[in-house]
């Protein structure tokens, strides 16, 4: 019964591993952008550039509630390179075609417009990192548990799984709210690190 319930734990162990590593893998690449973009902007790091306006572009959609227009430019540069801005909310204004503008860049990429933050948003990021502290604290609580004979001595891991998720929508939310440059780092590190922090306090009265 003993090696059976083992070999559950590990398979359950494995799978949040694997989960984590995929996880790990997807994020780490947009959360470089991000932080640094988002860093280069507000230390004022960005690389700049005289641009003049080639191309303004608007589009709008309706939602029940409101209707969004989005802008997209294009620059032309005095080496003939032309840049696309993303496609977003952010509406630079006044600009028209022939304008010139003071472009910032971040590794090839238009960060900033006449001092504007305008870099495309992954929205997926964040959706990430609701889903990734979940997957570390359940991956180490997992190993804990494969690592303590008696295992019924242990807390319910439930509740301190669904506290790092919720730390981590809650800790996001502030983090945008004040604009912080290293919000990613911040949501995985406390959305972590607190239920884990709890879950040992747990752990140390139920023995």
């Amino acid at each position: 019964m003993q090696t059976k319930q083992r070999t559950t734990h590990m398979t359950i162990a494995a799978g949040l591993a694997l989960t984590t590593l995929l996880l790990s893998i997807w994020f780490a690449a947009p959360a470089y952008t991000e932080i640094g973009m988002r860093s280069a902007y507000a230390n004022h790091e960005l690389e700049m550039r005289t641009g003049t306006v080639g191309g303004v572009v608007y589009c709008s959609s309706t939602t029940p509630s409101k209707l969004i227009t989005k802008q997209q430019l294009l620059f032309v540069f005095a080496d003939g390179t032309r840049r696309h801005t993303p496609v977003n909310d952010v509406i630079i204004e006044p600009i028209k075609l022939g304008s010139v503008a003071q472009v910032g860049f971040w590794d090839g990429s238009i960060v900033s417009v006449n001092g504007t933050y305008v870099a495309d948003q992954w929205h997926g990021l964040f959706f990430l990192f609701l889903l990734l502290p979940v997957a570390l604290v359940a991956l180490i609580i997992q190993l804990v548990t494969l690592g303590t004979k008696r295992k019924e001595t242990l807390p319910k891991p439930a509740g301190f799984i669904m506290a790092a998720g919720l730390v981590a929508l809650i800790s996001g939310l502030v983090s945008f709210v004040f604009e912080c440059s290293w919000w990613p780092i911040i949501v995985l590190s406390s959305s972590v690190a607190l239920p884990l922090c709890a879950y040992t306090v747990a752990k140390r009265l139920t023995v």
